[in-house]
């Protein structure tokens, strides 16, 4: 059985695909080690491979439950590190770590990416099959109790912070909630396009760590405080004296469509 060999160019990476014409179809798919590795794919094994310059190129595949990668891969979403990996080097010249899809509830390893719309909801500093510890996860709903480290899932922000044991002293814990127009969010929750900040409170630190805003879908002429977004489609069209945005802001900005 013959083996062909043939490089293409792939978004600038050369790319080395080897087939066997018994089959006409692709066996390996290998990309040249000193390039980038295409969009939604994992980085599976380490060959040699003359027709690159450095000599090595990956071998590549399309991510699959339960894979093991090298451990320099990429990991696509909605893929996450799972526990139990692979310490032995021969494939990849380093370790391999096992992925899997995201799910509802999932252990996953303390450092993988966190695919959109999950968060953080228990930290467990023992390595349990990870290299430090691990996390799990859970999809976003209105309400829901997060860790600090937490992504903020699109659309939410955070109400609420405080310690908890399930969190660890680091990182504590969050309540997320759904941005919605005239509610108070905490003062380093991160405001939804498309809102502004129209009052600022210092609580010391009964709610939340920093204070809390006030948030509001724009009307024509609203007065917003500094530190609001602006915005697209609005502008600052002048300012007016204020007490609603704390001592440090004086003054308050007044929006105007474009």
């Amino acid at each position: 059985m013959k083996a062909l060999f043939s490089v293409k160019n792939y978004l600038g990476a050369a790319i080395v695909l080897s087939a066997f014409s018994a089959f006409g179809v692709f066996a390996q798919t290998v990309v040249c080690s000193n390039d980038a590795i295409p969009a939604g794919y994992v980085k599976t094994a380490l060959t040699n491979r003359p027709a690159c310059n450095s000599g090595q190129g990956w071998q590549i595949e399309l991510p699959y439950e339960n894979q093991l990668v090298c451990r320099s891969s990429p990991v696509p979403s909605p893929y996450v590190v799972v526990p139990f990996g692979d310490n032995n080097t021969t494939a990849c010249g380093e370790v391999r770590l096992r992925i899997g899809n995201a799910r509802e509830n999932l252990q996953i390893c303390a450092g993988s990416p966190i695919p959109s719309g999950y968060v953080i909801t228990n930290i467990d500093s023992t390595p349990r099959g990870c290299l430090v510890g691990q996390y799990y996860i859970r999809q976003a709903t209105n309400g829901i109790l997060a860790c600090g480290n937490s992504p903020v899932p699109p659309g939410y922000v955070f109400t609420w912070n405080g310690q908890s044991s399930v969190c660890g002293n680091t990182y504590g814990q969050r309540r997320f909630e759904i941005a919605r127009n005239g509610m108070l969010v905490c003062a380093d929750s991160s405001i939804p396009d498309g809102y502004v900040v129209t009052q600022a409170y210092d609580n010391n630190g009964q709610t939340c760590t920093f204070g809390q805003r006030y948030i509001q879908l724009p009307t024509q002429a609203i007065a917003v405080c500094p530190i609001s977004p602006i915005p697209a489609g609005w502008r600052s069209s002048g300012s007016v004296s204020t007490n609603s945005c704390g001592n440090n802001f004086p003054q308050a900005l007044i929006l105007t469509r474009n």
